[in-house]
């Protein structure tokens, strides 16, 4: 059979046309068969071939195609030759070799392309032409492009009206430096462009033939200067449309496009006539009102308005002014006022026309805003204080004062008193008193504003006596707050007719009225029953318990206050809970039949645990049986929970069958009130089995007790108690026991220690475990007084021990110190002694934390500094230790040749900022400090460690004392008083004091006037605030009580008066109490009520206390 013979392709060549498609038609041949399809070997460039004449299908390589017919598209704007190749496959399936098909791409013209409106949208162009006025620029921001010409050499430009042309209508060419026009030619830029055939004017076209010098620059320049006008003066208002015609001189050939067309309009706008003005007077708070009489050819649309100020720098728009009419304000005044009125015309051109400017605006006169007001008590002797809010439109001047009086016949003014402050004098009694605040204001006018009259001036306050027995002699007498103002009597004095107990016997409780000074037995007996002592029952930090309202007190007592008190009430007091507002009393602690009959008392807990949190419930401890589930024949002290407004009880400290039975103690609440905890000597739980003291928490929601210091199998068995202070800020409790709690404690129960206890877990942590080889001692918390060893972030415990807490304790078992850091359970030791220096007991200072926690105060006969110098023997100084550093720094070392005695921390002696802390010592700290070593007041400069002699020196021989009272709210000044003992006399007459933190400057208070009085003063104190002196809300004044005569309205000659005092301006006011100097009334003190409703002074002197209510 013989063999196939293989096709042939042609090589062809076509034609095309730039931006057209091509028909490509592929042929071959084959000498024994024929040609059945076709293959593309190569692809042709600047250019897409297509299966489709719709060309949206590709052709690809190597694909059979049955198909002879491709289609060609040029990349755009291509002109020139390209090829691909291919071959043919024959019907026995044989390809022939490639061949090649070329394109020939000839080129055709692009048109230019105008826009006359440049970089903005669009290509058209709108301009307004207003009649009558200078020739307006068609299309300044035109440009011209043209992708295949860069010259229109033998083209033409033409402009011409196409709709509403008018014979008046004219078309020119504006020449300036650029374009510029000669015998008919048009230069761009010195270079010509053309030649003007048709001049455009008179309805006509402008037309221009174009040569070489016509670029597409040159002609954006050249049509940006074509300009439209009018002949006529009022031509027809239609608007024009004016078509710009452009042709590149490159021909149509192959379908080309020589020509750009763009069109513009030209809108004739008639400018207004007529005029805007303003009527009304140039004068502030006047009405101006704008009219207008204006026209417009092209159709009036609405007036708008806008007012304009010019203040000296133009015409600016007033903000919101847009109304016919605005009235002038103070921003106005001095400046000229216009309006400018606004429309758009009927061909939506806007319109604006302005009035004629006002003369300056005159001023008038603003009254001012705002109040004068009037502050102080309205009482002689007291300090009126005027303020003001006052503002003023016209501009605020400096106010000045005048105090003015009206005793029935009108406001006059008060001579010389022309100052914000004003002291109430004799001449004010029974009349009121204003103040007038005047100024002038920014344009020069006179301004006063008056304020409210005050009430009647009162002569003085009333002080009721509350101590004056009805019938007897005088007792003694003390006092105490409830949280809500109500004031309790302790008193041996017979204060009410119905205490028929004989009073100086036995005392008793009385509520006092404090509007009318009325007094009401609290603990008469019932008729009958026994009459005995009475007391407020303690159990808080001010000595008193009373519910959270104020309102209950609990009160013990012998005498029988209640008809179901059967005990006899002379040898066995009783619980009694008094409503201070209907004065029935309840009886907490009555014994349930047959049971044994004890004692009873509220267990305070080292300082005022007995109730809940939330004082609606209160521990209590008794050896009566108060419950019939009280089984152990009284013999020894349970606890109860108690309700104390229902008297409803329940035994917390049963012990469990076969226990033993001893006393219980309480010793804390959780925060929630939902847990206590309970020291016992009774087997309250089945897995006690020592009889020693124990500790256990008791859930009260279920009754569940739980043992917290059983001791581990083998374990020495001790005596265990919460620490004091033992609870931590987060409900941690610290347990000081001589039991073996924990493995780690290897003493065996020689000595106390310390362990944190996480009530929640029931985790305990030993945190005195001694050294290898170190001694065994006791431990504690450090406590004293006001000190709580807690740092108040709750993160640190100071703990006194003498066992040896770490390696650098060396002393052999002196008392030391320690910080325990209860997050990572490291320990420091605070108290170690300077290499040779003395080893002695080391304590913590009362108050010894400053206010961030950071620093600690102690008190230490070791040698804690190499500037400690006495010996250490038996006088402890004062150190302040940095808990970050380490550094301790000596605060009492006396100077060369002084005397060294005792030091301690002032009461409230800690600056609110911490930076200084006042103590008082013994010792001789400073140089000027001559008095032999009498109790002195110093204030300590932590930062730089000075020291400053706060109380004055006391001759020899003679004795005397300072003490600390308190700073003011903001830690500027420290109140204090020091005082002699003169010869022959049993009191100290102190002074007050005060000492300026800022300057290191004491000043006296309490100097008497010349000739005056010379007693002796205390303060007026807040109990609300620790006690500190009573200041004033703006911190600025105190209040003092004294014997002296410190002005000379004080004619009294050593009556007990109040003051107050300013310390910004030093100004002294009496308040005369009418109480004359005597043996018995020898000085006072003063408290101020919680609720602020008066002050309570106390007498003191040879007899017993008395007490005064001022209202």
């Amino acid at each position: 059979m013989p063999s196939n013979k293989l096709p042939r392709a042609d090589k062809l060549t076509f034609t095309g046309f730039e931006d057209r498609i091509a028909t490509i038609t592929l042929s071959g041949t084959d000498p024994d068969g024929t040609v059945t399809a076709y293959i593309l070997n190569t692809l042709p460039s600047n250019g897409t071939l297509y299966l489709d004449s719709a060309h949206t299908i590709l052709a690809s390589l190597s694909t059979v195609y049955a198909t002879n017919t491709f289609y060609f598209l040029p990349s755009p704007e291509f002109s020139g030759s390209v090829s691909f190749t291919y071959g043919v496959r024959d019907n026995s399936g044989g390809i022939s070799s490639p061949a090649s098909a070329t394109i020939n791409v000839a080129p055709v013209n692009d048109a230019p392309i105008i826009d006359l409106n440049g970089p903005a949208a669009g290509a058209s162009a709108v301009t307004t032409y207003a009649v009558s006025g200078p020739a307006k620029l068609i299309a300044p921001a035109a440009t011209v492009t043209d992708i295949d010409s860069a010259k229109f050499s033998n083209g033409s430009l033409k402009v011409s009206i196409t709709q509403n042309k008018s014979a008046s209508d004219q078309l020119k060419i504006v020449t300036d430096a650029t374009v510029t026009i000669s015998n008919g030619a048009v230069f761009v830029s010195g270079v010509k462009v053309g030649t003007v055939t048709s001049t455009g004017v008179n309805g006509s076209d402008l037309v221009l033939s174009l040569v070489n010098g016509a670029t597409p620059a040159a002609m954006t320049t050249l049509i940006e200067h074509i300009a439209y006008s009018s002949s006529s003066a009022s031509p027809s208002t239609l608007a024009r449309t004016v078509a710009f015609t452009l042709v590149d001189g490159g021909g149509t050939a192959h379908g080309g496009s020589d020509t750009g067309i763009a069109t513009a309009t030209v809108n004739l706008d008639h400018l207004p006539v007529g005029s805007v003005t303003v009527s009304g007077t140039a004068t502030e708070d006047h009405v101006l009102t704008a009219s207008n009489t204006l026209a417009d050819g092209d159709g009036l649309g609405p007036v708008g308005y806008q007012w304009q100020r010019d203040a000296g720098s133009g015409f600016v728009d007033i903000n919101g002014a847009t109304g016919s009419s605005y009235t002038l304000g103070d921003a106005d005044v001095g400046a000229n006022v216009r309006v400018v009125a606004s429309y758009t015309d009927g061909h939506g051109t806007p319109e604006s026309v302005s009035s004629a400017a006002t003369a300056a605006v005159a001023n008038v006169n603003d009254a001012p805003t705002g109040s004068v007001t009037v502050i102080g008590s309205t009482e002689v002797d007291q300090t009126l204080t005027a303020s003001n809010t006052l503002d003023d439109a016209d501009g605020m001047g400096t106010v000045s004062y005048q105090w003015q009086r009206d005793a029935g016949t009108g406001f006059y003014d008060i001579a010389e008193a022309t100052n914000a402050a004003y002291t109430l004098g004799d001449d004010d009694v029974g009349a009121a008193v204003r103040v007038v605040a005047t100024y002038a204001d920014g344009h020069g006018t006179a301004e006063s504003v008056a304020s409210a009259p005050t009430d009647d001036i009162i002569g003085a306050v009333t002080v009721i006596p509350l101590t004056e027995p009805v019938s007897g002699d005088k007792g003694w007498s003390s006092a105490a707050w409830g949280p809500a103002g109500q004031l309790v009597l302790y008193s041996t004095s017979t204060l009410t007719s119905d205490d028929t107990d004989g009073g100086s016997v036995h005392p008793d409780l009385y509520s006092v009225n404090l509007t009318t000074g009325a007094k009401t037995l609290l603990t008469g007996s019932v008729p009958g029953g026994a009459d005995g002592d009475s007391y407020v029952a303690v159990w808080n930090p001010d000595g008193t318990f009373w519910s959270p309202d104020g309102n209950t007190l609990i009160i013990q007592s012998y005498s029988s206050l209640t008809s179901d008190d059967t005990d006899g009430g002379s040898a066995l007091p009783d619980l009694y809970s008094v409503n201070l507002t209907t004065g029935a009393k309840t009886l907490l602690t009555g014994s349930v039949p047959g049971g044994a009959e004890g004692y009873s008392y509220v267990d305070n807990n080292w300082g005022g645990l007995a109730p809940s949190p939330d004082g609606h419930k209160l521990i209590i401890q008794s050896t009566s049986a108060l419950t019939s589930d009280d089984t152990d024949g009284g013999n020894d002290s349970d606890l109860y929970l108690v309700d104390p407004l229902t008297g409803a009880k329940s035994l917390l400290t049963g012990s469990v069958p076969g226990g033993t039975e001893g006393y219980s103690y309480l010793r804390g609440w959780s925060a929630d009130g939902n847990t206590l905890i309970i020291l016992s000597t009774s087997a309250l739980t089945s897995d006690d089995t020592d009889g020693n003291n124990d500790l256990y928490s008791m859930n009260l929601t279920t009754g569940e007790k739980t043992l917290l210091t059983g001791s581990i199998p083998g374990g020495a068995e001790g005596y265990s108690q919460v620490a004091n202070p033992g609870w931590s800020p987060d409900g941690s409790i610290i347990i000081n026991s001589s039991s073996t709690l924990t493995s780690d404690d290897t003493d065996g129960g020689n000595g106390s220690d310390l362990y944190s206890m996480n009530l929640t877990t029931g985790a305990k942590t030993l945190l005195t475990d001694s050294i290898l080889g170190g001694i065994e001692g006791d431990s504690g918390v450090a406590y004293n007084g006001a000190f709580n060893g807690w740092s108040p972030d709750g993160h640190k415990l100071i703990i006194q021990s003498s066992s040896a807490l770490t390696s650098d304790d060396t002393d052999g078992g002196d008392h030391d110190l320690y910080s325990v850091n209860l997050m990572t359970g490291e320990k420091t030791l605070l108290t170690g002694s300077v290499s040779g220096g003395a080893e002695g007991y080391s304590s913590v200072a009362d108050s010894g934390w400053s206010p961030d926690g950071n620093t600690l105060i102690i008190a230490s006969t070791s040698t804690l500094a190499s500037d400690d110098t006495d010996g250490g023997s038996a006088l402890p100084d004062l150190y302040s230790v940095n808990l970050t550093t380490g550094a301790k720094t000596l605060l009492t070392g006396s100077v060369p040749g002084g005397t060294e005695s005792y030091s301690s921390v002032a009461y409230n002696g800690w600056s609110p900022d911490g930076n200084t802390l006042i103590i008082q010592s013994y010792s001789s700290l400073t140089s000027d400090d001559t008095d032999g070593g009498a109790w002195d007041l110093y204030a300590v400069n932590l930062a730089n460690g000075q020291k400053t002699l706060l109380s004055s020196s006391i001759p020899d021989g003679s004795s005397g004392s300072a003490w600390g009272a308190g700073w003011s709210p903001d830690g500027s000044h420290f109140l204090f008083a020091a005082g002699v003992q003169a010869s022959g006399s049993q009191f100290i007459d102190y002074d007050a004091f005060v000492f300026n933190a800022a300057t290191g400057e004491t000043m006296a208070l309490t100097e008497p006037t010349p000739g005056g009085f010379a007693g002796a003063t205390d303060f007026v104190y807040d109990p609300a605030d620790h006690w500190n002196p009573k200041w004033s809300a703006d911190g600025k004044s105190f209040e003092i009580v004294t014997t002296s005569s410190l002005t000379e309205a004080d004619t009294d000659d050593g009556g007990l008066d109040i003051y107050a005092i300013n310390i910004a301006t030093g100004s002294k006011t009496l308040i005369d109490l009418g109480l004359a100097h005597s043996d018995a009334i020898h000085a006072g003190w003063g408290e101020a009520a919680p609720d602020g409703s008066g002050v309570l002074v106390g007498t003191s002197g040879s007899g017993p206390v008395d007490y005064y209510w001022l209202v």
